[in-house]
């Protein structure tokens, strides 16, 4: 158990990558309390466990029902995981950073409710994207869901505790270091991505 769990932990943490969400996080939640800031960490973190969690659970009877078998998933959540990959090398973050404008009626509250965004976009898709959802699928028919679910629940815990810290910890690297440690943790989605499409092109081989 510890040992598949570390198996399916690692590249999971990677493809999170809780350090690319610190820049949307700061920047969505500038002015409000430092309350305000951990309830929307807890909030963002718990929705994209839960998230990945349903999708673990009812992924693979999905495909199922919709006919897709299990190495053609493997080897598409790879072509994506590349390309989420090179995009983090390129650019240093899983989604580009962009202006995001809360909406807000009047006088702004920093820590109004209506402008929350726990859970889009900081849930899903950053901390729960397209990637991750792939990988949880492919992970748990490979490693069972008792497995996958527990990386997913420590890797949220772990993306919690680095949204807390966002603040000292941005300041700490600045922007050149969160750039560099999104880099190579994109060479890594590469590298597990270029896995999960060998695997993916072995199971499509077996069938002939």
């Amino acid at each position: 158990m510890a040992g598949t769990l570390l198996v399916a932990l690692v590249p999971l943490f990677v493809i999170v990558d809780p350090l690319a969400s610190l820049g949307l996080y700061l920047g969505l939640t500038g002015g409000r309390s430092r309350r305000a800031r951990v309830v929307i960490a807890a909030k963002a973190s718990a929705f994209a466990a839960a998230v990945l969690l349903v999708f673990a659970a009812i992924g693979k009877g999905f495909l199922g029902a919709m006919g897709i078998e299990l190495y053609s998933l493997q080897a598409a959540g790879g072509l994506l995981l590349v390309m989420i990959g090179l995009r983090m090398l390129r650019e240093g973050r899983e989604i580009p950073q962009r202006d995001i404008r809360l909406p807000t009626g009047g006088a702004h509250d920093p820590d109004d409710p209506a402008g929350d965004p726990s859970f889009v976009p900081l849930g899903v898709p950053m901390l729960a994207g397209p990637g991750a959802i792939s990988l949880v699928i492919v992970q748990t028919t490979e490693f069972g869901l008792p497995s996958v679910a527990a990386a997913i629940a420590l890797v949220l815990v772990g993306a919690f505790v680095v949204l807390l810290t966002a603040v000292p910890v941005q300041r700490y690297l600045g922007d050149t270091g969160s750039r560099v440690i999104t880099r190579i943790m994109g060479i890594l989605t590469v590298a597990f991505a270029a896995q999960y499409v060998f695997d993916g092109i072995t199971g499509w081989r077996a069938t002939l």
